[in-house]
Formats: C-alpha cells, structure tokens, sequence
C-alpha cells in the first residue's frame, strides 16, 4: 500500500496524506447470482433455468468478472428469507469474503419484504458488497440505491400480499363449493381431480386402525411398524439410515376424517402473510366446510367410530384420561356413568368416582380389571387377558356397576351385564383400608368403621379417605360434549402421571 504525502493548498503548513489508488486492471470482480421461483411447477422450473443461464452467459461475458456460484431457491416464497437455504449460504458465502458483487433479476425475486430487502442489502453493503437488480438497473452500492430500494422494495412487499389475498380468496371460494386443496395423504394418490387408493398404503392405514382399536398405544404402533419394515410416509425420521415412523403420523391418520371418505376444509388460516403465521380454525373464526363422500374410504364406519371414541378416552387435555370404562361403569347408587382420576394419593393413582357425585366414593381402577375378567370366564369364555381394553368392553358389555341390596352396595362384588344376555360377578379383595370405596366413615374407640364394618391395619385410614372424598367434592365437571372434563381442585392434576 502506497501512501502519497502532499501540502495542503487550502491552509498553510497542512500536510495530506493519501493513499495511492492500486492497479486494479488485473483484479477480478467475483460475481455470485441469485435465482428464485416461488413453486416447484415444471413452468417454474423452466424459468429457472433460464435465470441461470442468463446469468452464467451475463458473468462469463464480462472479462473483469469471474463467477463465485449461482445460488437458487426452488419452491421458495420471497416473503421471509430466513427460510430459503440458498439465499442464506449466500449470505454466509458474502460474510466469509468469498463474493465481491451479487446480482439478481429483481428486486421481488431477492425479498418480497420490505423489511428483508433493506436489512440484507445494509448487511452486505457493511460487508462491501453490492448487489444489482438487473429490472429495476439499481446499484445498492450507488449514492441514492436506498431510497428507490425502499420504494422499489414497498411495491414488491404490496403486490405479495395482493397475490397473497388473491390466491385465499380463489381457494376459499373453491372451499365454498366443496372443491378441496390436495396435499399429501397417506393411503391416496390423484390425478389431478380424482383421488384414488394407494392400496399397499391403504393396508397400512387399516393396520393402524386395528391396532390402536385393540388397545395398543400408538408407540408401541410405531415400534410395531418399524420393526416390520414397513416404509413411512414423507418426513420420515431417520435412523442407522433407516427411514422411521413418527408417533405424530400415526395420530395424524388415526385422527383424519379423510380416511372415511370425507374431507374437512380450512381447519386453519393464515393470520399474517408476512410471517405466515397459521392459527387453528376450531371455532370456525371464518367459515369452515365439510364434504361427505368426497372420495372412496379406506376405513369402516365402525372401527372408525371406535377409534375415534378412543382417542377421546384417551385425551389428556380433556382433563384427565376416561380409558376404558367410561360410558360402561355405573354408580350404583344413582346409575350415573362414572369418571376417572388421579387421587392425591402417595402413588396418584387413578380411581372412578360417581359423575353426580351423590356419594363421595372412589373405585380404583386397578381392581375393576380382574374382577371384570373373572366375570366374563364365569360366562363360560377364556378372558384374552388381565387388562380391559375398550374394543372388549365395546364388543360384549352393556353395562358394570356394583351389587346392590335395598340401599347397602357390595363393594367387594362387581357386577357386569353382557350385551347377548345375563349377568356375572367378579370378586373384588381391598389390598388396605384406605382402598374401600367409602360411603360411611365413622371412629369409635380406636376403631375405624368403613360402611358399617370395622377394619384393622386401618394405618391412617380414615384420614386418607377423608382426603380422597373432599378431593371429589372439589373435583369440578364441565360439558365437554361427548365426554365431561374432569377438572382437579388442586395442584395435582386430574391426569397426572396418564
């Protein structure tokens, strides 16, 4: 480097001291381009190529210019850079001072919002590095580039959203005669108009519907899957470079209506276009539409009504999961169906207590499944296992409650109705005191006195059993629709531990 030592003409005994301009005749400007199209369309595709080649010709033809690389984004919305790769390996290329000049078609192709253009142009030019938009003949490093950036920049943001508002307003009317958007589904292909069965897919989806409506948890579906080798859908997790099955894809199909033949619209909207910000349409905020019959099912009204019904059973936030009696399991007093939830117990366990709450009692669960399966071997049936699982009691029971005589009821006998005819019981042993469903609690001398009958190892009893019945009493039960919300009256939940 040079530096030119001269006296100033313009105060007397004022030195100036320049730097002498280097020889930049041999010097190469290195030139990135950046390309992008908002679709991955074929028409698309092609003027992106086009892009291409025009820049590399446009580069190649400038003897002081030597090409970095051409970076694209296909597919890719002008909106919001921060999702397109390319543009930000360009970035970090410029940032690593490996790109001296970046030119681009437009300015709507680098960024359709304002924000975003001026605050990457500001970036690179800090970094020295200009870029050019060849439509709108803008040199960010020229003295006024800013300006007509901005406004440049304001139009582009402006017709993005009236495309934007365009492109809602034409699928929202096509929403509005029952014409649904296509996207991926497992278990279905279309041709454009049509959908029709994937059938290899097809038997995957009614495998996982049987599953989980056999009581399997939607894990342990997964791990059954995975280990069969059967290949998941789109955005597989990968591991030992292996493509994998996600838990959410199984409750994405367990949960869709499209595997009936029927087809939900607008379950969502977007709020901001800018961040493309979507929010749940649950409470219909805008119209919402429901077509039946839109295209041939994959799945039975009846195993899907059961799967469906389990899914809800086993809805946490719902307050609590009602897996699997509910519906089933009567008060014997009042006859009312009866919920579940966590006690505030040591072991949180989960117990059913009256929905009415006419008496104050708690049936643990882990004592109605044995004695339901003792009931059904009494019928003359092998039981399939110790633990009730919804399918079985949706397949063979009318109803469970307890034995009952005039006003007194038989905690230790449950009794089941089977939906072909008769009745049987189940036998049921309290491991402790505390365990009795209680309607009467009473203490005299030492003694404690549960129904009417005295107990020992009664280990502070009583006092458990007084928590428990004030645990219900506060219990609060809201309408849920097909299911109440069971709603705890403490900091411990009703679903702690599901």
């Amino acid at each position: 480097m040079n530096i030119k030592r001269e006296e100033s003409r313009m105060a007397e005994d004022l030195q100036i001291f320049r730097r002498e301009p280097e020889n930049d005749i041999d010097r190469q400007i290195r030139v990135a381009a950046y390309c992008r199209v908002s679709t991955n369309m074929k028409i698309q595709e092609s003027n992106l190529e086009i892009q291409m080649e025009s820049f590399r010709r446009r580069i190649s033809d400038n003897p002081g210019w030597t090409l970095v690389g051409i970076y694209a984004d296909k597919g890719m919305t002008g909106v919001s850079a921060k999702e397109r790769v390319e543009f930000q390996r360009l970035m970090q290329d410029a940032a690593d001072g490996k790109i001296d000049y970046i030119i681009a078609k437009s300015i709507s192709r680098f960024a359709r919002n304002t924000v975003d253009a001026l605050s990457y142009t500001r970036k690179l030019k800090e970094m020295g590095v200009g870029v050019y938009f060849e439509e709108q003949s803008l040199d960010t490093l020229a003295a006024a580039s800013e300006i007509f950036l901005t406004i440049h920049a304001a139009f582009a943001q402006e017709e993005s959203h009236s495309f934007s508002e365009n492109m809602k307003r034409g699928m929202r009317n096509r929403f509005a005669i029952g014409v649904p958007k296509w996207s991926d589904i497992y278990g279905y292909r279309h041709n454009g108009g049509e959908w029709f069965i994937q059938e290899d897919e097809a038997a995957v989806v009614r495998e996982i519907y049987r599953l989980y409506a056999e009581g399997m948890s939607m894990m342990d579906i997964r791990v059954e899957l995975d280990k069969r080798g059967i290949k998941p859908p789109k955005g597989a997790r990968q591991e030992n470079g292996r493509d994998m099955w996600w838990e959410y894809s199984i409750s994405t199909i367990l949960h869709s209506e499209k595997y009936i033949g029927d087809v939900e619209m607008q379950k969502s909207y977007t709020v901001d276009y800018l961040t493309r910000r979507r929010v749940s349409n649950e409470n219909a905020d805008i119209p919402k539409y429901y077509k039946k019959g839109h295209h041939e099912r994959i799945v039975d009204d009846e195993t899907n009504t059961l799967v469906k019904t389990i899914l809800m059973l086993q809805d946490r936030h719902c307050g609590g999961i009602q897996y699997p009696f509910y519906g089933f399991l009567k008060c014997p007093f009042c006859g009312e169906n009866m919920l579940r939830l966590r006690l505030p117990t040591r072991k949180f366990e989960p117990a059913w207590f009256c929905s009415d709450k006419c008496e104050l009692y708690a049936v643990k669960d882990k004592y109605l499944h044995p004695a339901v399966m003792e009931a059904y071997e009494k019928t003359g049936r092998k039981a399939p296992s110790n633990t009730v699982e919804y399918k079985f009691l949706y397949d063979n029971v009318d109803s469970i409650s307890f034995e009952k005589n005039k006003n007194k009821v038989d905690w230790n006998t449950l009794v089941v109705t089977w939906k072909w005819g008769g009745v049987t019981t189940g036998e049921i042993s309290y491991e402790t005191p505390s365990d009795i469903p209680c309607t009467s609690l009473k203490e005299k001398n030492g003694v404690v006195i549960i129904n009417g009958e005295p107990v020992t190892r009664k280990r502070n009893a009583a006092a458990c059993i007084k928590r428990i019945a004030e645990f219900i009493r506060d219990t609060e039960i809201q309408d849920g629709g097909d299911i109440p919300i069971v709603i705890s009256p403490s900091c411990v939940s009703a679903n702690k531990g599901d």
